[in-house]
Protein backbone atom coordinates (compact mmCIF):
# COMPACT_ATOMS: atom_id res chain seq x y z
CA UNK A 1 0.00 0.00 0.00
CA UNK A 2 1.04 3.28 -0.76
CA UNK A 3 0.43 5.62 2.32
CA UNK A 4 1.56 8.56 -0.05
CA UNK A 5 -1.96 8.32 -1.97
CA UNK A 6 -3.99 7.71 0.56
CA UNK A 7 -6.88 10.52 1.07
CA UNK A 8 -7.63 12.08 4.52
CA UNK A 9 -11.01 9.75 4.24
CA UNK A 10 -8.72 6.78 3.67
CA UNK A 11 -6.93 7.81 6.86
CA UNK A 12 -9.32 7.92 9.08
CA UNK A 13 -11.20 4.41 7.89
CA UNK A 14 -8.54 2.38 7.59
CA UNK A 15 -6.17 3.69 10.14
CA UNK A 16 -8.15 5.73 12.71
CA UNK A 17 -11.20 4.46 13.29
CA UNK A 18 -10.24 0.06 13.28
CA UNK A 19 -7.92 1.36 15.96
CA UNK A 20 -10.28 3.82 18.16
CA UNK A 21 -13.00 0.77 17.90
CA UNK A 22 -10.03 -2.07 18.77
CA UNK A 23 -8.97 0.07 21.93
CA UNK A 24 -12.87 -0.47 23.02
CA UNK A 25 -14.27 2.62 22.11
CA UNK A 26 -17.83 1.95 20.95
CA UNK A 27 -19.17 3.31 18.12
CA UNK A 28 -22.69 3.94 18.88
CA UNK A 29 -22.26 6.44 21.86
CA UNK A 30 -18.78 7.45 21.64
CA UNK A 31 -17.18 8.05 18.55
CA UNK A 32 -18.40 10.45 16.03
CA UNK A 33 -17.11 11.78 12.71
CA UNK A 34 -17.88 15.14 11.28
CA UNK A 35 -18.97 16.63 14.11
CA UNK A 36 -20.46 20.62 12.95
CA UNK A 37 -18.62 22.95 15.52
CA UNK A 38 -20.48 26.16 14.03
CA UNK A 39 -21.29 27.33 10.64
CA UNK A 40 -19.22 29.43 8.21
CA UNK A 41 -19.13 33.27 8.35
CA UNK A 42 -21.92 34.31 5.74
CA UNK A 43 -20.32 36.67 3.60
CA UNK A 44 -22.44 39.32 1.20
CA UNK A 45 -21.56 40.91 -2.08
CA UNK A 46 -24.14 43.14 -3.26
CA UNK A 47 -27.27 41.37 -3.39
CA UNK A 48 -25.57 37.99 -3.65
CA UNK A 49 -24.82 35.90 0.06
CA UNK A 50 -22.83 32.98 0.63
CA UNK A 51 -21.57 30.78 3.64
CA UNK A 52 -18.10 29.82 4.12
CA UNK A 53 -17.05 26.57 5.00
CA UNK A 54 -18.75 25.26 8.27
CA UNK A 55 -16.22 23.94 11.15
CA UNK A 56 -16.55 20.61 12.33
CA UNK A 57 -13.85 18.18 13.26
CA UNK A 58 -12.86 14.83 11.89
CA UNK A 59 -13.59 12.77 14.99
CA UNK A 60 -14.57 13.57 18.44
CA UNK A 61 -14.88 11.00 20.98
CA UNK A 62 -16.86 11.24 24.28
CA UNK A 63 -16.84 9.59 27.73
CA UNK A 64 -21.34 9.92 27.31
CA UNK A 65 -23.27 11.69 24.17
CA UNK A 66 -23.00 14.96 26.00
CA UNK A 67 -19.25 14.94 27.70
CA UNK A 68 -16.70 15.22 24.90
CA UNK A 69 -13.22 13.83 25.62
CA UNK A 70 -10.93 14.31 22.75
CA UNK A 71 -10.91 15.63 19.47
CA UNK A 72 -8.78 13.44 16.50
CA UNK A 73 -7.98 15.41 13.11
CA UNK A 74 -6.76 13.12 10.64
CA UNK A 75 -4.19 14.42 7.26
CA UNK A 76 -3.69 12.94 4.24
CA UNK A 77 -0.10 11.19 4.22
CA UNK A 78 1.36 14.33 2.34
CA UNK A 79 0.42 16.59 4.59
CA UNK A 80 2.61 17.34 7.86
CA UNK A 81 0.54 16.11 11.02
CA UNK A 82 1.51 18.87 12.55
CA UNK A 83 -1.33 21.05 10.41
CA UNK A 84 -4.08 18.52 11.98
CA UNK A 85 -2.82 19.74 15.19
CA UNK A 86 -3.42 23.19 14.63
CA UNK A 87 -6.76 22.75 13.64
CA UNK A 88 -7.22 20.95 16.25
CA UNK A 89 -6.27 23.41 18.87
CA UNK A 90 -9.40 25.62 18.02
CA UNK A 91 -11.62 22.60 17.33
CA UNK A 92 -10.59 21.75 21.17
CA UNK A 93 -11.27 25.24 22.54
CA UNK A 94 -15.02 25.27 21.01
CA UNK A 95 -15.39 21.90 22.88
CA UNK A 96 -13.34 22.43 25.79
CA UNK A 97 -11.65 18.87 26.01
CA UNK A 98 -8.72 18.12 27.24
CA UNK A 99 -6.64 15.81 24.87
CA UNK A 100 -6.08 16.82 21.18
CA UNK A 101 -4.70 14.19 18.58
CA UNK A 102 -3.56 14.19 14.99
CA UNK A 103 -2.19 11.44 12.20
CA UNK A 104 -1.51 11.02 8.87
CA UNK A 105 -0.65 7.14 9.36
CA UNK A 106 2.52 7.89 9.21
CA UNK A 107 3.04 10.29 12.55
CA UNK A 108 0.54 10.61 15.14
CA UNK A 109 1.47 13.17 17.83
CA UNK A 110 -0.87 14.87 20.58
CA UNK A 111 -1.11 18.16 22.39
CA UNK A 112 -2.87 20.34 25.32
CA UNK A 113 -5.18 22.70 24.03
CA UNK A 114 -5.31 24.91 27.07
CA UNK A 115 -2.28 26.84 28.32
CA UNK A 116 -0.05 25.37 30.82
CA UNK A 117 -1.76 27.41 33.72
CA UNK A 118 -4.78 25.83 33.61
CA UNK A 119 -2.90 22.52 33.60
CA UNK A 120 -4.39 21.58 37.26
CA UNK A 121 -7.93 21.95 35.69
CA UNK A 122 -7.57 20.04 32.52
CA UNK A 123 -5.74 17.36 34.75
CA UNK A 124 -9.16 17.39 37.09
CA UNK A 125 -11.23 16.79 33.63
CA UNK A 126 -8.60 13.80 33.00
CA UNK A 127 -8.88 11.95 36.16
CA UNK A 128 -13.02 12.12 36.31
CA UNK A 129 -12.88 9.91 33.24
CA UNK A 130 -10.40 7.43 34.58
CA UNK A 131 -13.27 4.66 34.40
CA UNK A 132 -13.88 5.61 30.37
CA UNK A 133 -9.96 5.76 29.66
CA UNK A 134 -8.32 3.08 31.24
CA UNK A 135 -9.90 -0.06 30.91
CA UNK A 136 -7.16 -2.76 30.86
CA UNK A 137 -4.86 -4.02 33.64
CA UNK A 138 -2.17 -2.49 31.54
CA UNK A 139 -3.48 0.66 30.69
CA UNK A 140 -4.24 1.01 34.20
CA UNK A 141 -0.15 0.20 35.09
CA UNK A 142 0.54 2.89 32.86
CA UNK A 143 -1.97 5.49 34.48
CA UNK A 144 0.00 4.99 37.56
CA UNK A 145 3.38 5.57 35.95
CA UNK A 146 1.92 8.87 34.66
CA UNK A 147 0.83 9.70 38.26
CA UNK A 148 3.98 9.24 39.12
CA UNK A 149 6.06 11.36 36.63
CA UNK A 150 3.73 14.30 36.90
CA UNK A 151 4.12 14.25 40.85
CA UNK A 152 7.86 14.31 40.70
CA UNK A 153 8.12 16.75 37.97
CA UNK A 154 5.93 18.79 39.65
CA UNK A 155 2.87 19.33 37.20
CA UNK A 156 0.34 16.84 39.76
CA UNK A 157 -0.61 19.71 42.77
CA UNK A 158 -0.30 23.43 42.83
CA UNK A 159 2.94 24.87 44.13
CA UNK A 160 2.53 28.11 46.48
CA UNK A 161 5.27 30.26 46.31
CA UNK A 162 5.10 30.80 49.77
CA UNK A 163 6.60 27.91 51.00
CA UNK A 164 9.47 26.86 52.20
CA UNK A 165 12.28 26.23 49.73
CA UNK A 166 13.44 22.83 49.44
CA UNK A 167 17.11 24.89 49.99
CA UNK A 168 16.05 25.35 53.85
CA UNK A 169 15.31 21.68 54.24
CA UNK A 170 18.78 20.66 53.15
CA UNK A 171 20.19 22.97 55.49
CA UNK A 172 18.59 21.46 57.92
CA UNK A 173 18.99 18.12 57.59
CA UNK A 174 23.00 18.42 56.75
CA UNK A 175 23.14 20.67 60.64
CA UNK A 176 21.41 17.80 61.81
CA UNK A 177 23.04 14.77 60.37
CA UNK A 178 26.39 16.90 61.78
CA UNK A 179 25.25 17.09 65.01
CA UNK A 180 24.84 13.54 65.03
CA UNK A 181 28.10 12.74 64.03
CA UNK A 182 29.06 15.03 66.50
CA UNK A 183 27.17 12.85 69.28
CA UNK A 184 28.37 9.83 67.85
CA UNK A 185 25.01 8.93 67.04
CA UNK A 186 25.95 7.86 63.17
CA UNK A 187 28.85 8.04 61.21
CA UNK A 188 30.61 10.28 59.07
CA UNK A 189 30.18 9.26 55.51
CA UNK A 190 32.48 10.18 52.47
CA UNK A 191 31.23 12.98 50.95
CA UNK A 192 29.78 12.15 46.92
CA UNK A 193 30.43 14.81 43.58
CA UNK A 194 28.19 17.47 43.32
CA UNK A 195 25.58 16.49 40.73
CA UNK A 196 26.19 17.10 37.19
CA UNK A 197 23.46 18.53 34.67
CA UNK A 198 23.96 15.56 32.70
CA UNK A 199 22.63 13.45 36.27
CA UNK A 200 19.63 15.96 36.23
CA UNK A 201 16.81 13.94 34.13
CA UNK A 202 14.48 17.35 34.26
CA UNK A 203 13.85 21.09 35.27
CA UNK A 204 13.19 21.32 38.42
CA UNK A 205 10.13 23.32 39.31
CA UNK A 206 10.44 26.76 41.59
CA UNK A 207 11.52 26.48 44.96
CA UNK A 208 12.77 22.43 44.53
CA UNK A 209 16.08 20.94 44.85
CA UNK A 210 18.47 17.93 43.47
CA UNK A 211 19.56 15.70 46.37
CA UNK A 212 21.77 12.71 46.26
CA UNK A 213 19.62 9.88 48.43
CA UNK A 214 22.96 9.70 51.02
CA UNK A 215 22.68 13.15 51.47
CA UNK A 216 19.05 13.38 53.16
CA UNK A 217 19.76 10.04 55.08
CA UNK A 218 19.87 9.67 58.35
CA UNK A 219 22.84 7.63 58.88
CA UNK A 220 23.75 5.14 55.88
CA UNK A 221 21.89 2.46 53.99
CA UNK A 222 21.41 -1.03 55.68
CA UNK A 223 21.54 -4.34 54.30
CA UNK A 224 19.07 -7.10 55.87
CA UNK A 225 19.66 -9.86 58.15
CA UNK A 226 20.90 -12.95 56.18
CA UNK A 227 19.51 -15.66 58.30
CA UNK A 228 16.92 -18.28 57.81
CA UNK A 229 13.89 -18.61 58.61
CA UNK A 230 12.59 -21.76 61.28
CA UNK A 231 8.78 -21.12 61.86
CA UNK A 232 8.93 -21.24 65.33
CA UNK A 233 5.64 -19.85 66.94
CA UNK A 234 7.45 -17.84 69.32
CA UNK A 235 9.91 -16.06 66.76
CA UNK A 236 10.57 -13.07 65.57
CA UNK A 237 8.74 -11.96 61.84
CA UNK A 238 11.03 -11.93 59.16
CA UNK A 239 9.70 -10.09 56.02
CA UNK A 240 10.17 -11.83 52.72
CA UNK A 241 11.71 -10.57 49.85
CA UNK A 242 8.28 -10.45 47.84
CA UNK A 243 7.59 -7.78 50.83
CA UNK A 244 8.91 -4.92 48.76
CA UNK A 245 7.25 -6.33 45.86
CA UNK A 246 3.48 -7.15 46.21
CA UNK A 247 2.22 -4.59 48.41
CA UNK A 248 -0.02 -2.15 47.34
CA UNK A 249 0.61 1.30 46.52
CA UNK A 250 4.76 0.75 47.22
CA UNK A 251 3.45 -0.49 50.61
CA UNK A 252 5.23 -3.74 52.83
CA UNK A 253 3.17 -6.58 52.33
CA UNK A 254 2.68 -6.88 56.38
CA UNK A 255 1.90 -10.20 55.50
CA UNK A 256 4.71 -11.93 54.20
CA UNK A 257 6.89 -13.23 56.30
CA UNK A 258 8.51 -16.11 58.22
CA UNK A 259 9.07 -16.71 61.77
CA UNK A 260 12.59 -17.24 63.19
CA UNK A 261 14.14 -17.41 66.57
CA UNK A 262 17.97 -17.03 67.88
CA UNK A 263 18.40 -13.14 67.47
CA UNK A 264 20.21 -11.46 69.35
CA UNK A 265 19.85 -8.31 70.87
CA UNK A 266 22.65 -6.33 68.80
CA UNK A 267 21.11 -8.02 65.38
CA UNK A 268 17.65 -6.82 66.75
CA UNK A 269 18.79 -3.23 67.10
CA UNK A 270 20.09 -3.03 63.46
CA UNK A 271 17.58 -4.70 61.68
CA UNK A 272 14.11 -4.05 63.24
CA UNK A 273 11.77 -1.48 61.04
CA UNK A 274 10.49 1.51 62.36
CA UNK A 275 7.66 2.88 60.67
CA UNK A 276 7.85 4.94 57.47
CA UNK A 277 11.59 3.02 56.90
CA UNK A 278 11.80 2.54 52.94
CA UNK A 279 13.45 -1.05 51.76
CA UNK A 280 14.56 -1.41 48.32
CA UNK A 281 15.49 -4.47 46.39
CA UNK A 282 19.23 -5.44 46.62
CA UNK A 283 18.56 -8.91 44.34
CA UNK A 284 15.80 -10.10 42.16
CA UNK A 285 15.73 -12.32 39.34
CA UNK A 286 13.30 -9.42 38.02
CA UNK A 287 14.91 -6.50 36.70
CA UNK A 288 12.03 -4.53 37.07
CA UNK A 289 11.46 -5.48 41.21
CA UNK A 290 15.78 -4.22 41.68
CA UNK A 291 16.00 -0.41 42.99
CA UNK A 292 12.16 -0.72 43.84
CA UNK A 293 11.82 0.44 47.34
CA UNK A 294 8.14 0.40 49.40
CA UNK A 295 7.46 2.06 52.59
CA UNK A 296 6.90 0.04 56.03
CA UNK A 297 3.93 1.37 57.78
CA UNK A 298 2.87 -1.22 59.95
CA UNK A 299 1.34 1.00 63.05
CA UNK A 300 1.02 -2.22 65.66
CA UNK A 301 4.77 -1.88 66.47
CA UNK A 302 5.35 -5.65 66.39
CA UNK A 303 9.07 -5.77 65.97
CA UNK A 304 9.93 -6.87 62.51
CA UNK A 305 13.33 -7.56 60.96
CA UNK A 306 14.32 -7.63 57.30
CA UNK A 307 16.09 -10.05 54.93
CA UNK A 308 19.72 -9.42 53.31
CA UNK A 309 18.58 -9.07 49.70
CA UNK A 310 16.74 -5.67 50.82
CA UNK A 311 18.21 -2.23 51.98
CA UNK A 312 16.58 -0.07 54.60
CA UNK A 313 16.88 3.42 54.18
CA UNK A 314 15.64 6.01 57.19
CA UNK A 315 15.23 9.80 56.37
CA UNK A 316 14.56 12.81 58.85
CA UNK A 317 10.92 12.50 57.82
CA UNK A 318 10.42 16.10 59.74
CA UNK A 319 12.46 17.80 56.44
CA UNK A 320 12.11 14.99 53.58
CA UNK A 321 8.83 12.80 54.13
CA UNK A 322 9.85 9.28 52.67
CA UNK A 323 6.36 8.36 51.79
CA UNK A 324 7.10 10.62 48.91
CA UNK A 325 10.62 9.70 48.27
CA UNK A 326 9.24 5.89 47.45
CA UNK A 327 6.95 7.60 45.42
CA UNK A 328 9.58 9.34 43.44
CA UNK A 329 11.86 6.96 43.24
CA UNK A 330 9.69 4.72 41.66
CA UNK A 331 8.50 7.14 38.86
CA UNK A 332 9.95 6.01 35.59
CA UNK A 333 12.31 9.07 35.76
CA UNK A 334 14.05 7.86 38.75
CA UNK A 335 14.30 4.27 37.67
CA UNK A 336 15.76 4.81 34.26
CA UNK A 337 19.18 5.83 36.57
CA UNK A 338 18.48 3.27 39.22
CA UNK A 339 18.21 0.92 36.37
CA UNK A 340 21.78 1.85 35.05
CA UNK A 341 23.06 0.91 38.37
CA UNK A 342 21.58 -2.67 37.83
CA UNK A 343 24.04 -5.71 36.84
CA UNK A 344 23.41 -9.35 36.15
CA UNK A 345 25.11 -12.51 37.83
CA UNK A 346 24.01 -15.83 36.88
CA UNK A 347 20.58 -14.71 35.35
CA UNK A 348 20.24 -12.26 38.83
CA UNK A 349 20.10 -8.64 38.82
CA UNK A 350 21.12 -6.69 41.47
CA UNK A 351 22.32 -3.32 42.82
CA UNK A 352 24.61 -2.26 45.63
CA UNK A 353 23.59 -0.25 48.17
CA UNK A 354 26.77 2.23 47.13
CA UNK A 355 25.09 3.15 43.78
CA UNK A 356 21.54 3.31 45.09
CA UNK A 357 22.42 5.91 47.83
CA UNK A 358 24.34 7.86 44.68
CA UNK A 359 20.98 8.14 42.83
CA UNK A 360 19.87 11.55 42.32
CA UNK A 361 16.36 12.85 43.90
CA UNK A 362 14.30 16.22 43.45
CA UNK A 363 13.39 17.71 47.01
CA UNK A 364 10.47 19.74 46.87
CA UNK A 365 9.32 22.34 49.67
CA UNK A 366 7.51 20.65 52.61
CA UNK A 367 4.00 21.68 52.44
CA UNK A 368 4.55 20.85 49.12
CA UNK A 369 5.66 17.56 49.84
CA UNK A 370 2.41 16.59 51.91
CA UNK A 371 0.61 17.97 49.16
CA UNK A 372 1.51 15.87 46.62
CA UNK A 373 1.84 12.61 48.92
CA UNK A 374 -2.02 13.20 49.11
CA UNK A 375 -2.30 13.74 45.91
CA UNK A 376 -0.88 10.69 44.87
CA UNK A 377 -2.81 8.28 47.78
CA UNK A 378 -6.05 9.20 46.47
CA UNK A 379 -5.63 8.67 42.38
CA UNK A 380 -3.96 5.52 43.20
CA UNK A 381 -6.56 4.57 45.26
CA UNK A 382 -8.96 5.05 42.15
CA UNK A 383 -6.60 3.57 40.37
CA UNK A 384 -7.07 0.57 42.73
CA UNK A 385 -10.78 0.31 42.58
CA UNK A 386 -10.52 0.47 38.49
CA UNK A 387 -8.22 -3.17 38.60
CA UNK A 388 -10.79 -4.36 41.23
CA UNK A 389 -13.57 -3.15 39.46
CA UNK A 390 -12.36 -4.63 36.13
CA UNK A 391 -11.44 -7.68 38.11
CA UNK A 392 -15.36 -8.08 38.95
CA UNK A 393 -16.18 -7.51 35.83
CA UNK A 394 -13.69 -10.24 34.41
CA UNK A 395 -15.12 -12.94 36.82
CA UNK A 396 -18.68 -12.25 36.20
CA UNK A 397 -17.75 -12.50 32.55
CA UNK A 398 -16.15 -16.15 33.23
CA UNK A 399 -19.50 -17.02 35.21
CA UNK A 400 -21.69 -15.83 32.53
CA UNK A 401 -19.32 -18.14 29.80
CA UNK A 402 -20.00 -21.52 32.64
CA UNK A 403 -23.70 -20.63 32.78
CA UNK A 404 -23.61 -20.53 28.66
CA UNK A 405 -21.85 -23.68 28.39
CA UNK A 406 -23.58 -25.31 31.02
CA UNK A 407 -27.39 -24.53 29.38
CA UNK A 408 -25.91 -25.66 26.09
CA UNK A 409 -25.28 -29.08 27.47
CA UNK A 410 -28.15 -29.52 29.25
Amino acid sequence: MDKKKLTETDIITKFIMPSIKNAGWDDMTQIRQEVKLRDGKVIVRGQVGMRKTVKSADIVLYHKPSIPLAVIEAKANKHEVGKGIQQGLDYARLLEVPFIFASNSANTVSAEPFKTDSFQQNWQRISEHFDLLFTTEDSIEQLKQTILQLAVMGKLVQQNPNDEPASVLLEKIAEEKAQLIVDKKIKKQKPLPAITDEEKPFELSSGWEWSRISEILQGDTQNGLSKKANENKHGIPLLRISAATTGSNFVINHDAYKLTTDITEAQINTYSLKQNDLLAVRFNGNKEFVGRVAAYLCEDKQLTVYPDKLIRMRFFNQWSNSLLLRYFINSQKIRDIVENYCSTTVGNWGISAKNLKTVPIPIPPLAEQHRIVAKVDKLLEICNQLKARLTDAQATQLHLADAVVENALQ
